[in-house]
């Protein structure tokens, strides 16, 4: 009521509703698949999601890491600390932790490749897409999932866990597109291209890497030896969270 009415101008995630995609918890009936999609940091926050999907295909962010200033060492030991011994089909990370920054030395991407330090653990990460564009095609892909018409089969399968994401929630509710430039500007670049802006947006670049590969390789639970009931069961569900409704639609 009180606010300004450009609030939302220039907003990036506009489908983000936090009636449809901040949820309580997860189903712990449900069988689900983890990826770990980091984007890495040392003066910068480093951010971490731990990203589990359902046999539907439905993304939930059950937990994060967002600090500035860790060593490999120490952020392996908290990475392993949230994951609680859960299995990990894989780990995706921004690509500049391949980079070597001292000729002779190891990467970042190395020392997570390695159990020679005090964790005594190493994390192998897959490289996230870095081709041409994968940027603006990555954000799509997240619109993609944030998506919710109730009247299309285009509903929403990207959950957030409320008291276990807070970083993730604030940058995505205030994630923009850079401002394009002036007029006088205008006239001398043609097709100036859209790109966000670089503020903010640590756990939503986990998000993305994450998103993409998910979306890619089709990761999901194996569904040998399907249950047909429950699986219909865990749809009507999906189907009555996103409306806001509760209890089953089967008996």
């Amino acid at each position: 009521m009180f606010g300004k009415d450009d609030s939302y101008e220039g907003l990036i995630y506009t489908e983000f509703n936090r009636d449809v995609h901040i949820i309580p918890g997860i189903d712990p009936r449900q069988k689900y698949v983890r990826v770990i999609a980091m984007d890495y940091g040392k003066q910068n926050p480093m951010a971490v999601l731990f990203m589990d999907v359902d046999r539907l295909g439905n993304v939930y962010i059950v937990d994060e890491i967002y600090q500035a200033n860790l060593e490999v060492a120490t952020s392996k030991m908290l990475i392993r600390a949230k994951n609680n011994d859960r299995r990990v089909h894989t780990y995706v990370a921004d690509r500049s932790i391949w980079k070597v920054i001292t000729p002779g030395m190891p990467s970042i991407g190395d020392l997570y490749n390695s159990d020679d330090d005090v964790s005594g653990w190493m994390i192998n990460w897959k490289q996230a897409d870095s081709s041409p564009g994968a940027v603006n095609a990555g954000i799509d892909i997240v619109k993609q999932y944030l998506r919710n018409d109730m009247f299309t089969d285009n509903r929403a399968k990207l959950f957030i866990v409320k008291d276990r994401c807070p970083k993730l929630i604030e940058e995505i509710e205030d994630y923009r597109w850079k401002e394009m430039a002036t007029a006088v500007m205008m006239s001398k670049a043609k097709n100036q291209p859209e790109v966000p802006r670089k503020y903010k947006d640590h756990a939503l670049d986990a998000l993305r890497y994450g998103l993409m590969h998910i979306h890619r390789f089709g990761i999901k639970p194996k569904q040998d030896n399907l249950d047909l009931f429950n699986f219909m069961r865990e749809y009507e569900d999906n189907e009555m969270r996103i409306n806001n409704i509760r209890g089953y639609m089967v008996n």
